[in-house]
């Protein structure tokens, strides 16, 4: 780059505001780390078999049994926790979107690309050395 006839004051005017940027996306990030890290949803099934919980990557937190799995085939719970899990993780993908859009933007693209790299699967949930 070539910064000859550069106005100093200008030039220190354009990297305070690029610091100043950087900076509220830094803590825009934190909030959404934090958030999302906190982040866990519990499903139950609509004839309260199962109750699953996962948290914010869709991992499997607990899953509760009611006493009415005595009445139930070995195969439908098994077809029933599965589709709770499934629908769990869906509501947990819902909110991490709304975490993302309140912290980082709706019109972010670094929101935007954190979001898809979740939906892929190709973001660590937490830092790694955590």
């Amino acid at each position: 780059m070539d910064f000859r006839g550069t106005d100093p004051a200008a030039a220190v005017a354009r990297i305070e505001e690029w610091k100043a940027r950087l900076d509220t996306m830094a803590a825009n990030t934190r909030a959404m780390s934090e958030r999302r890290e906190g982040l866990r949803c519990t499903h139950q099934d609509p004839n309260h078999i199962v109750e699953v919980t996962v948290d914010s990557s869709g991992a499997l937190i607990d899953v509760r049994f009611s006493e009415r799995i005595k009445r139930v085939q070995p195969d439908d719970v098994s077809r029933t926790l599965m589709e709770t899990i499934t629908e769990a993780r869906r509501l947990a993908s819902e909110q991490t979107a709304e975490i993302i859009g309140e912290t980082m933007g709706e019109d972010s693209a670094a929101g935007q690309a954190i979001a898809e790299r979740l939906r892929t699967g190709k973001f660590p949930s937490t830092p790694a050395g955590v």
